[in-house]
């Protein structure tokens, strides 16, 4: 069983402080998909957060449909009307390219709502005929595709919650469109090395990839789709367009050269250390630019300045801001961009068609895979220091066609208009109309179409724009309204929106970097900060050198370097690649269409066709199955024989059995095999009830047996229940049988299923024992008034047994029986036994004993003779398990007398036994014991845990000379010592592995077996021709690489992320489909499967070691991994797998007797491994207490093993003594441990090992059988020196393990001991108990506990 470590994940971001106190990362590091940023509510500004709304929705009926035509004008014709005009009119404020491009890239760091819905929701544009670029003459309707984008399914349902839509990156300015705005996006990106970034061709350009997990794709316009290889950046959409690559790749290469620094500069630092110190940096400077340089400059207004962290300000992007105030940014792009190198020369670009132009065309980049023009990073820099020189479009409503009538679409129809879909995406947002936002902003609505612009010297545009909106300027939607009141920057609607959108992000991020109170920075680094500018940036990652670029790279002013040739227009460009479309059912594509329209309509009717093919079958596998029944009965020759199904209850299918009376008027039920289900005397009955069904065809039988449960019986049909009555009244003859008609229903419901009788048995036994341990009542359960009825039944010998957990003919259950049984009858009444066991419970001594005296006191005259009181010792060995065997029994009885003087005698008296449990009367009273009750213990009554004994310490052992191994033991050694020595030793043991002649020496071929193993280990990974070939430079460097692997790692501590088993600490056996013969399955209890296989050829591994394995017969690809319990120095493998999952369920049923036949044999294993450290700390400390609760033992067994072994060969090992505590709720639970346990104390010849078992279900269930066993173990166990319970040496304990008591044992016992190790596996809570004991071990200044845990 493979054990998990878990590390508790509080609703907190993660604090990376686990390298250490002097570890580079002393801040909380920020997450990466925007959570927790606010404490308070820990979803703002995260990764999938609804959009905010400054101002409520206006849909058309309030929730969630948009207003279209003919309610507002069309968006293409808005779009032909008000943003058509000349490009190349220059920036009123010289802003430059760069700007531009760095403002593509804040609006995809800080949101993205592009992502469309589901279920899917069109609002397709039409076109007009008459259309300039997407008119056309056929009579099928031209339609701009625009899909509605996904939206908070919370929303949408009613006017006081109309939709919202769904933002899918982070708000925060947190770097997410550098990293990803996931952990797993993030570790996508990385390389995990010196704290980089992937790169690609060169260091200087991020890495490409065709895998579509990651980046947002699309089809080229310009181009067919191709190869679809895409740069891996954190913005999904960052290869949409020329400016949001270059940028991309811009804060890429800061990252590198951040982490590359700071590399230089700390060389021991880790991985992690440095990539997240370059990416705090990296977030702070990006958080500076954005919003202390290019946010003013773009506006054309000062920021304010920072007020400090304001928690309870919401940073959520407003839907007003996403869908049109940042979309402002679409009248400043140029259609094309110009390159240029450090000496001022402008290089042409080269299009589609090896032409070149002055520039690169913009409509002509949309997700293109392979530029020509940005093929190297050279390439790029040219294109970064020309768009630092490049002037802007100007700040107007002239929008350019490359993005107008160009703009990239989808497959079906490649071109389409930016403007008119932003334009819906605005009505499918429900935005408010311009003037609503006007007036929302206290300023004065405009009443004519003049005063949106008194600048606006276009009285054309304002007489077709209102005519399209029928002269209503409140119907004018934001984003046109908005564009058109632009003077020298946005106006005062969208800059009102954008400084609104940044000021919230600002002053709400915890991790904003002039945030003191975070611990990110000191003041002097803020400082630094704060004097970083993107030139700065641009001179470190980029060929450019100061005086390449001017140093307010957001403008492009007179005096500055380079300026452009001339204003870049559409006319001096390659021509844009016009609208290409494609229907999905033309010619090639209709039959294919056909078919599968024709699949669709016939797979209901294959389905009603398999239907009834399936409940044939099943009908006449039921028929075969009546004749194999009708076959197995015959055999056993019953008086008659009826076949029906028995009802289990509401919540149980009910199963098929066969009904047969035998000679002795016994009603017994058999399974499908044949196999007895239940018998019901019948024989001594006077009267019977029985109940028949009188509706629903008359099926249904209730058979009341007094002192039973109820018998519930279906029949095929009416004629089949009367058969089965007739056979009844000829058994019974002549008693009573009463039979009563009533509905099916009223059946069930009064019927008292085997479920429910156990159920109510349970009700009593809580409420008997609650009185008689004082535990509170109300946890008993209810004892209702048909409780009290079905508790006047009585049990019979074999559920008496079955209670206790014994078998029937148990002598205990025999002796109990009788004496409980005091009227004779046959069964016991829960009163008659209820009386015997309050006397165990809350009896004097005296009057426990007199009772198991008069167990075996058959002839009532006080004694019993030596057979009579051997066997009432017996007793109390068959309650345990039968765990003894018959001569240690008997070696123990005799011991027993001897000790107590009564060897001699041929009859025993009460006085007698009474004598001889003289030692154990403290421990008689369980009401008492701390673990039962409230109250506890005195000092003097509690069991002494460890005990200190000078004569059993385990002296250092020494290696035993070598003349006196054996070659078998030479053997064994030689397969389980490789995990220490040094380097000369582990390679002479290495060396003797292949040295059959002992001779000291290996022919040619001998040492190439050798080396040809190492390969085999290795995984086969290469050919045999290139081993031989490569032989004489695998002889040495292989070697050393072993003898590395060899020595493992010395971890100081147990706790590990399980991800690290991947570092294998030794050679790793990674088998290519190598099948592996198991030669030994057992079905344990406890749903434990027991797998003992062969051993591999090299398979070296150490204790608490895991693998991985396969089974061949539930698939060939599917591993699951389990922790090995089998020693180093054993021959085979084994593992001991709980079935608590679908897979390890499916392994158990396969190795049923019923597979194997079908199977032929044990289904084959494939085997992976061995991973992990094997967790050998125990051996550094002189004492170690090995702490295990249920399945959490399972390292511990190979561990024990492989301990006691190395005790028995006189392996020399510092540890001198373990203590093993192994905690578990019933005995029942993981039997199999015990005899691992036996095994290991049958080897401890010197007693290096003392056990201790920890049973806590006593005081929780109140289960009977382990109530007695408590009784007979504190009887028993000092005289026996072995417990009754499980048949070993250790010590049993009933509750949970008082650890601290234990430890303090400890340190009275081992004086000496500076350090004892401590090591605990199983749930949390029990980890947390072992590590709070330790810890108030420590503060008293003696013995020091170290606590070594792992959870599962």
């Amino acid at each position: 069983m493979m054990i998990h470590i878990y590390y508790s994940v509080a609703k907190l971001p993660l604090i990376l402080n686990q390298t250490g106190a002097n570890s580079a990362i002393a801040w909380e590091v920020q997450r990466y998909d925007g959570w927790y940023n606010n404490l308070a509510d820990h979803n703002r500004g995260a990764t999938g957060a609804a959009l905010v709304r400054l101002f409520p929705a206006q849909y058309t009926d309030g929730v969630y449909l948009p207003r279209q035509e003919p309610h507002l004008p069309n968006p293409r014709q808005i779009s032909n009307i008000a943003m058509s005009g000349q490009s190349g009119l220059l920036s009123y404020r010289n802003r430059s390219v760069l700007s531009v491009a760095f403002g593509y890239h804040v609006w995809s760091e800080i949101s993205e709502s592009r992502r469309p819905g589901c279920p899917p929701e069109f609002l397709h544009i039409k076109v007009q005929k008459e259309d300039p670029v997407f008119g056309s003459n056929s009579s099928q309707p031209v339609l701009l595709q625009f899909q509605r984008a996904e939206w908070d399914l919370s929303t949408g349902n009613s006017p006081n919650n109309p939709r919202t839509q769904v933002n899918h990156v982070t708000a925060w300015i947190d770097g997410s469109s550098i990293y990803g705005s996931s952990s797993s996006w993030c570790d996508a990106l990385r390389v995990f090395s010196r704290g980089l970034l992937a790169s690609g061709s060169s260091q200087d350009m991020p890495r490409r990839s065709s895998s579509g997990y990651l980046m947002w794709s699309a089809p080229d316009p310009s181009t067919s789709p191709g190869s679809q290889e895409l740069y891996e950046f954190g913005n999904a959409w960052a290869n949409e367009n020329i400016f949001t690559v270059t940028e991309g790749i811009i804060w890429f290469r800061y990252h590198n050269y951040l982490a590359s620094k700071l590399h230089k500069e700390h060389p021991s630092w880790s991985d992690e250390e440095l990539f997240q110190n370059a990416r705090k940096r990296v977030i702070a400077t990006f958080q500076n630019l954005a919003f202390y340089e290019w946010l003013p400059a773009y506006l054309g207004i000062p920021v304010t300045s920072y007020p400090g962290y304001q928690k309870y300000v919401d940073p959520g992007i407003s839907a007003e801001f996403e869908a049109a105030a940042v979309r402002f940014g679409l009248t400043l792009a140029p259609p094309g961009v110009y390159k240029r190198n450090r000496t001022c020369h402008y290089k042409s670009a080269v299009n589609n068609d090896a032409s070149k132009s002055p520039g690169l065309r913009l409509c002509n980049t949309f997700w293109n895979r392979n530029n020509p023009n940005m093929q190297s990073s050279q390439d790029v820099d040219e294109l970064i220091m020309g768009m630092a020189s490049q002037i802007a479009e100007r700040e107007d409503n002239i929008i350019v066609e490359d993005l107008r009538d160009y703009m990239y679409g989808p497959l079906r129809f490649s071109r389409s208009d930016a403007v008119a879909l932003t334009i819906q995406r605005g009505r499918d947002f429900g935005l408010p109309s311009y003037n609503q936002i006007r007036e929302s902003l206290n300023m004065r609505p405009v009443n004519s179409w003049d005063e949106i612009n008194p600048k606006l010297n276009n009285t054309q545009l304002l007489r077709e724009l209102a005519e399209l909106y029928e002269n209503d300027t409140s119907r004018l939607d934001l984003f046109v309204g908005g564009l058109l009141e632009s003077q020298e920057g946005p106006g005062p609607v969208f800059s009102s929106i954008i400084l609104d959108q940044f000021e919230r992000i600002r002053n709400a991020d915890r991790f904003w970097f002039e945030n003191k109170q975070n611990g990110l920075f000191t003041e002097e680094e803020i400082q630094a900060i704060r004097n970083t500018t993107f030139h700065d940036v641009l001179l470190d990652v980029t060929g450019a050198e100061e005086g390449d670029i001017q140093r307010n790279v957001f403008f492009w002013v007179n005096g500055d370097p380079c300026p452009q040739p001339q204003p870049i227009t559409s006319s001096d460009l390659h021509p844009c690649t016009k609208a290409s479309s494609m229907s999905y059912f033309d010619n090639s594509s209709k039959a294919g269409f056909g078919v599968t329209v024709v699949a669709l309509f016939l797979f209901p009717v294959a389905s009603y066709i398999v239907a009834c093919v399936v409940a044939r079958v099943r009908t006449a596998r039921y028929k075969r199955f009546q004749k194999k029944l009708r076959g197995s009965t015959t055999d056993k020759k019953p008086a008659h024989e009826t076949f029906a199904k028995e009802w289990l209850g509401h919540n149980t299918a009910p199963r098929q059995v066969a009904l047969a009376f035998n000679e002795k008027t016994v009603l017994q039920t058999f399974d499908e095999n044949g196999s007895l289900l239940s018998s019901h005397s019948l024989g001594n009955q006077d009267h019977l009830n029985v109940l028949i069904s009188n509706d629903h065809q008359h099926r249904a039988l209730l058979l009341k047996i007094p002192k039973e449960y109820d018998l519930v019986l279906f029949f095929e049909d009416v004629g089949q229940r009367s058969k089965f009555l007739g056979h009844l009244r000829s058994e019974l003859e002549g008693r009573i049988l009463t039979v009563k008609e009533m509905s099916e229903k009223e059946i069930l419901r009064d019927a008292v299923t085997r479920a429910q009788r156990e159920k109510i048995v349970e009700t009593f036994f809580k409420h008997a024992f609650s009185k008689v341990l004082d535990i509170d009542k109300s946890d008993a359960g209810d004892l209702s008034n048909r409780t009290r009825e079905a508790l006047q039944c009585e049990l019979t010998r074999v559920e008496f047994a079955s209670v206790l957990g014994l078998k029937p003919d148990s002598l205990f259950v025999e002796s109990m029986f009788t004496l409980a049984d005091k009227d004779g009858n046959g069964y016991l009444s829960f009163r008659e036994f209820l009386d015997v066991i309050v006397i165990f419970m809350t009896g004097t001594p005296e009057e426990k004993s007199k009772l198991l005296f008069s167990m075996h006191d058959i002839k009532e005259d006080g004694f019993l003779s030596k057979e009579e009181f051997t066997s009432l010792l017996r007793s109390f060995i068959d309650i345990s398990g039968s765990a003894l065997s018959k001569s240690q029994a008997e070696d123990g009885i005799a011991a027993m007398l001897q000790a107590a003087g009564l060897d001699n005698k041929d009859c025993f008296s009460w006085e007698d036994f009474h004598f001889l449990l003289r030692d154990h009367s403290a421990q008689l009273n369980i009401k008492g014991m701390e673990v039962l009750g409230k109250k506890k213990l005195s000092r003097q009554q509690q069991v002494s845990f460890i005990k200190k004994n000078s004569s059993s310490a385990v002296e250092e052992l020494t290696h035993r000379p070598e003349g006196e191994q054996d070659q078998e033991l030479r053997q064994r050694q030689i397969k389980k010592s490789s995990a220490r020595g040094t380097p000369e030793e582990k390679s002479k043991l290495l060396f003797s592995m292949h040295d059959i002649k002992e001779d000291g020496f290996l022919s040619k071929e001998e040492f190439t077996s050798l080396l040809r193993s190492f390969i085999d280990i290795s995984g086969s990974a290469l050919s045999k021709s290139q081993a031989e070939d490569g032989m004489e430079v695998l002889v040495l460097q292989p070697w050393k690489s072993l003898l590395t692997g060899l020595r493992g790692s010395k971890t100081r501590n147990f706790v590990k992320d399980r991800s690290r088993r991947a570092q294998l600490g030794l050679i790793s056996l990674n088998r290519k489909k190598v099948e592996i013969p198991v030669v030994k399955a057992e079905l344990l209890p406890s749903d434990v499967t027991y797998l003992e296989f062969k051993r591999p050829q090299g398979f070296v591994y150490r204790s608490g070691q895991w693998v991985r394995i396969a089974c061949l017969a539930l698939g060939t690809d599917e591993y699951h991994p389990f922790t090995l319990t089998s020693a180093p120095h054993e021959e085979t493998l084994s593992l001991h797998i709980r079935a608590v999952g679908p897979w390890t369920s499916k392994l158990r049923e396969a190795y049923t007797p019923e597979k194997l036949q079908e199977f032929g044999g044990y289904p084959k294993l494939y085997l992976d491994g061995p991973f992990g450290e094997g967790h050998q700390e125990w051996k550094d400390y002189e004492v170690s207490v090995l702490v295990g609760a249920g399945i959490g033992v399972t390292p511990f067994a190979s561990i024990l093993k492989d301990l006691v072994f190395k005790s028995s060969v006189k392996f020399k090992f510092h540890c001198k003594k373990v203590y093993f505590i192994w905690v578990t709720r019933t005995q029942r639970q993981f039997e199999w441990v015990s005899d691992i346990i036996r095994e290991v104390e049958d080897m401890d010849a010197q007693e290096l090992v003392s056990v201790h078992f920890y049973i806590t279900q006593l005081a929780e269930k109140f289960d009977l059988r382990t109530t007695m066993l408590y009784v007979c173990e504190r009887h028993f166990q000092k005289v026996w020196n072995r417990s009754l319970f499980t048949g070993l040496r250790s010590i049993t304990h009933f509750g949970r393990p008082p650890f601290l008591a234990f430890l303090s044992s400890l340190q009275e016992v081992h004086p000496e001991v500076e350090k004892i190790g401590v090591f605990s596996c199983g749930p949390p809570g029990l980890t947390k108990n072992v590590e709070k004991a330790c810890q108030q071990m420590n503060k008293r200044d003696q013995t020091h506990f170290v606590h070594h845990y792992e959870n599962f």
